[in-house]
């Protein structure tokens, strides 16, 4: 059994429902006060391997959990603390307290569908990054390449205690490899998923308003 907090944001939701394609349980922690949380609560809400919980409490009686998965979520870092899990991945830039079963995965430029976005641009952690520009060309990841690299690594028995995520193609231009770092391959051109996504913009664009 899988619990992601904060699952219903856009990078929860992917993650949440890739777990549950795979067949997995997965536990959801998190409000839903905002037309974005509305929205992928609705996605992933009727299928029968999840359940909603609102608070820690409530998910602290589904008893021992395989692995945490927390995204930007430092509000209930603390609480989340004594949840019986044997490992906790805390996706973010900002590495929580240290711990035998902790993993900080440092969050990369991602993109994908239902993403804080405009025509020309998304906005991430509070930044807004165009399309054209370098360093979406050079840094961006898709989101499903992302989630399933993410799932794959926590299936390892050795971990570090911190990961980062490129693109494949920033492998030929670093001068070493680090062991804490992980190359994600794209399974498709980053031309052909800015044009099917900016698709589904168009076809969305009045849900997207509301995921900003």
């Amino acid at each position: 059994m899988y619990v992601v907090s904060r699952c219903f944001n856009w990078i929860g939701y992917h993650l949440v429902d890739q777990l549950l394609q795979q067949g997995q349980e997965v536990i959801g922690i998190d409000d839903i006060k905002t037309p974005k949380q509305e929205h992928f609560a609705l996605l992933i809400g009727r299928n029968s391997l999840f359940t909603h919980q609102e608070t820690v409490e409530e998910a602290r009686k589904e008893g021992e959990i395989d692995t945490l998965f927390t995204i930007n979520d430092h509000e209930r870092a603390e609480s989340l603390s004594d949840l019986k899990t044997s490992k906790w991945i805390h996706l973010s830039n900002q590495a929580i307290r240290d711990g035998d079963h902790i993993i900080n995965v440092h969050l990369p430029l991602l993109y994908g569908e239902w993403m804080p976005r405009d025509a020309e641009g998304c906005y991430v952690q509070q930044q807004y990054i165009r399309f054209d520009s370098d360093t979406f060309k050079h840094q961006a990841i898709y989101i499903q390449d992302f989630v399933q690299a993410l799932i794959q690594l926590v299936k390892s028995e050795q971990l570090p205690k911190t990961v980062d995520m490129y693109p494949l193609k920033r492998l030929e231009r670093a001068q070493t490899k680090q062991e804490n770092h992980l190359f994600i391959r794209e399974l498709a051109p980053l031309e052909k998923r800015h044009q099917d996504l900016l698709t589904h913009y168009q076809k969305f664009q009045q849900i997207y308003l509301t995921l900003r």
